[in-house]
């Protein structure tokens, strides 16, 4: 059991023990077999490993050896959309490995003091191709808000937070963080301070704005009809929405996230300028062409 096998993977050899492997063989069956024998003979030993340690030996070290396969993408380039074609990644076919490993032991465990074997490496495709990210063509949905430009600190944490979701690709299936996306809200990340909501008042801090811009995206994204996983409102109203159209950014309690729920990836893009905020998603239409979408806020009561 404290004999070595070194796998070779891509040019790296990986040595693990027989005991890592979690190598074992029936030995009750053994004897059976033994026993069994009329005459002199020999009884094969049919050793088997631990599958789960074999896994966990790859997961550590995988990401040295292997490679992720890259989805394509797309850029926006002159009003024009640029398809990015994707890369193929290469990582260990586990099953095949174990086999192959499995084979060298039974055959070499006994008479040799060390083992070698290559692992199996498969190709792996990228899940999106050009051909999927060409469909994306189509406006889904289009908001926009006027902010002063006058404000300049404000101002400028609102194009700096755009630039950070701007071009921006969602994929079917996944779900984009605001939060995580233009965090952190910090000036070595480019945020500047500026009046923002806290506590139902009005206070200076860093980023202060941003939310401006997660609630005209959470707009752009109601009439792309996309699914909204998380969204709040503000402690009082803003000034760029009616009431109850406005998605609040604060610490890891506030956040606007939603969901691709379409079978063709998105594409945001978002520009700041001349005092106009606005937000443009971009995927494959396939609603009927006389659907309308409209939201409309209505005042229960105020305070």
């Amino acid at each position: 059991m404290a004999k070595k096998i070194n796998i070779n993977v891509n040019g790296a050899v990986l040595s693990a023990s027989l005991k890592e492997l979690g190598v074992s063989c029936d030995k009750e069956e053994l004897v059976d077999k033994a026993f069994a024998l009329e005459e002199e003979g020999t009884v094969n030993i049919d050793f088997s490993i631990d599958e789960s340690k074999l896994s966990k030996i790859f997961e550590d070290e995988e990401g040295t050896y292997t490679k992720k396969a890259k989805n394509a993408s797309l850029k926006r380039v002159n009003g024009a959309f640029k398809v990015i074609k994707g890369k193929n990644g290469k990582e260990i076919d586990i099953e095949a490995t174990k086999t192959a490993i499995i084979t060298e032991i039974n055959n070499n465990a006994v008479n040799n003091s060390e083992m070698n074997v290559d692992a199996v490496i498969k190709n792996v495709e990228p899940e999106y191709t050009a051909a999927d990210m060409a469909k994306c063509k189509d406006v889904l949905g289009k908001f926009s808000t006027s902010y002063k430009e006058s404000m300049v600190q404000r101002s400028a944490n609102v194009k700096n937070a755009v630039s950070f979701i701007n071009g921006k690709v969602v994929y079917p299936g996944d779900t984009l963080s605001v939060a995580d996306t233009i965090y952190p809200l910090t000036s070595d990340n480019g945020y500047l301070e500026a009046p923002s909501y806290a506590g139902g008042q009005v206070v200076d801090s860093l980023g202060g704005g941003v939310c401006q811009v997660s609630t005209t995206l959470y707009n752009a994204v109601l009439l792309s009809e996309l699914e909204i996983v998380e969204r709040s409102p503000h402690s009082m109203v803003v000034s760029y929405v009616k009431p109850s159209m406005d998605a609040a950014i604060a610490g890891d309690y506030k956040d606007l996230k939603f969901k691709n729920n379409t079978d063709v990836p998105i594409y945001i893009q978002g520009s700041a300028g001349g005092g106009i905020l606005t937000f443009t998603i971009y995927g494959m239409e396939t609603r009927p062409s006389s659907r309308k979408i409209q939201y409309v806020s209505d005042v229960v009561e105020t305070i």
